[in-house]
């Protein structure tokens, strides 16, 4: 992972603590790690965390931040060898699957054109609604590779599927695909 640049997204699931330490392990692997916040992830971790993690700085605004270049939705996608969101909410994956752009991280899930990863983290419910499945079901038929949602007990106090997968997983996969990235380059 050495060299390699990730865009890392962070949605608002209890499971963004995961987040700190995935953004940890990659930076410590030698990757250049930028991080997006939704606001709903910045209620739950703070930007300075993921800034003193990463070694960069954190962005959350569309326009006008002054962390941030003048179209960061643009910009943040330039050089950049994978895009991950993870934890991420039933709430991004729909607008990802739909191509709405309301936020700093859905508009660079339109723009990127690198291998991209989501990993999914909700209640049970919420993850085996129809319409969730719906949208994972055409992020994967785009290419996305999702992350299967663990089983336990989740932040609800339910015992059933939504949690995030594990860091260790997640790191794993960034190296695949990484890896495979590297050998198409060369």
């Amino acid at each position: 992972m050495k060299g390699r640049k990730v865009l890392y997204g962070v949605t608002g699931s209890i499971a963004a603590y995961k987040a700190c330490d995935a953004v940890f392990e990659l930076r410590k692997a030698g990757a250049e790690v930028r991080v997006v916040m939704t606001r709903g992830a910045r209620r739950l971790v703070t930007p300075d965390t993921f800034r003193a993690l990463s070694g960069q700085p954190v962005h959350w605004r569309l326009w006008n931040a002054p962390e941030s270049p003048s179209m960061p939705h643009l910009a943040l996608v330039e050089g950049i060898d994978l895009f991950v969101v993870a934890p991420a909410t039933a709430n991004f994956l729909a607008r990802m699957a739909l191509g709405l752009a309301s936020d700093l991280l859905s508009s660079l899930a339109l723009s990127v054109r690198v291998p991209t990863i989501v990993a999914p983290a909700m209640n049970t419910q919420m993850l085996e609604h129809p319409a969730t499945q719906l949208h994972l079901r055409t992020l994967r038929e785009r290419g996305v590779k999702v992350l299967e949602s663990g089983e336990g007990v989740l932040a609800c106090g339910v015992e059933g599927k939504g949690k995030m997968a594990g860091v260790m997983v997640l790191l794993q996969e960034i190296g695949a695909l990484l890896g495979k990235r590297s050998k198409a380059e060369s």
